[in-house]
């Protein structure tokens, strides 16, 4: 009976990992600390396009 509890849990987790990643592919998620990511990937970026076109 427990092993059988063990294995229904491990498998619902396991089923509700499985949707939370299918969902979070589908719909994109943007999380704050990923927007300040790509804000700071975007000032790099334009800085790193400036220098070399002032190098140039």
């Amino acid at each position: 009976m427990l092993i059988f509890v063990a294995l229904s849990l491990i498998a619902l987790s396991l089923l509700v990992e499985w949707v939370f990643h299918i969902v979070k592919e589908n719909i994109e998620i943007e999380w704050p600390v990923d927007a300040g990511r790509k804000a700071i990937d975007r000032r790099a970026r334009a800085a790193r396009m400036r220098g070399w076109t002032a190098l140039n």
